[in-house]
């Protein structure tokens, strides 16, 4: 059964995108695991039109997730992760359609070696400019702790050196590596560092440590340890700390949702939540969110 549906793939090689996506669409990660598949894939990568050539990217992303050896589809992901720059600027669409297949690419690789322990070629992309370096980066964010152990001190190291500001924010390396960090402390509940991270003199750092928060809290998990450092934001009150009193405001609003009825006040470690303006800016926009919802069904 393998052998017919590889076979009826890859005569759709150079067949209308209309004909090939749905096939493409419906193959399992399994299916990658067979070099016949994979072939195709890479085919359609290499050759396929912009729709084509980003889900194959997925594709290929997804397999690397599942720890699938991907290794002869390096070489296209590699090419497909080339820089962007030398498509002119006047050609938006395509050089849009371009920088979401290459950042996959990148992705994909990260993913790759991230999952394969190949240690030198990983630190390699961790070194490089630009969306290399920065999916590199995003790639440690589903890192095991044993995985993740042996890029610790590079972690802290970006942490503590004075950063350029990328013309393109989502190119700063600071938030994810304060992710990263984040992360490993959470799992270990070590509520020092992570007190440390949410006060660290960047705002990319703290940005990035109290995203990591807000999704646990999001989820449920127990960071009552780490309330006070997070309340103690909302002491700042200079220009400087404004970003980060909206990003503790999205944490602590959590504790406020989980409630059964919309309280008029709840105190958390003496402070009264629902008095914090941030706080209540959130649960406004919360509030406004829904009620589209409700009105676009």
């Amino acid at each position: 059964m393998v052998t017919l549906d590889a076979a009826r793939l890859a005569r759709l090689t150079g067949s209308d995108t209309s004909a090939v996506l749905p096939a493409l669409q419906g193959m399992s990660v399994e299916q990658l695991e067979h070099e016949e598949f994979l072939r195709s894939v890479v085919t359609f990568l290499q050759e396929g039109d912009a729709q084509l050539a980003h889900l194959a990217a997925y594709k290929l992303r997804e397999a690397a997730w599942h720890a699938i050896d991907i290794s002869h589809a390096l070489p296209a992901l590699e090419a497909a992760a080339l820089t962007d720059d030398r498509i002119p600027a006047h050609l938006a669409e395509f050089k849009n359609a371009w920088h979401r297949i290459s950042t996959i690419a990148n992705q994909a690789v990260a993913t790759f070696h991230l999952k394969s322990g190949h240690e030198l070629e990983l630190r390699t992309m961790l070194a490089q400019p630009g969306w290399p370096g920065t999916c590199a980066l995003a790639s440690l964010q589903s890192a095991t702790e044993s995985q993740l152990e042996i890029y610790l001190p590079l972690l802290h190291t970006l942490l503590s050196t004075d950063e350029a500001v990328p013309s393109d924010p989502r190119l700063s390396k600071q938030p994810l590596a304060a992710m990263a960090l984040a992360r490993h402390h959470l799992r270990r509940q070590d509520w020092t560092k992570l007190g440390e991270l949410i006060s660290h003199p960047s705002e990319h750092a703290r940005k990035g440590a109290l995203r990591v928060l807000d999704d646990a809290a999001e989820d449920g998990q127990p960071i009552e340890p780490i309330l006070p450092a997070i309340l103690s934001i909302f002491e700042r009150t200079d220009a400087a700390s404004v970003a980060a009193r909206i990003d503790a405001a999205y944490v602590l609003q959590w504790f406020v949702l989980r409630q059964n009825k919309r309280p008029k006040t709840l105190i958390l470690d003496g402070v009264d939540l629902l008095k914090i303006p941030e706080i209540r800016a959130a649960l406004a926009e919360v509030r406004r969110l829904g009620r589209k919802v409700r009105g676009d069904r």
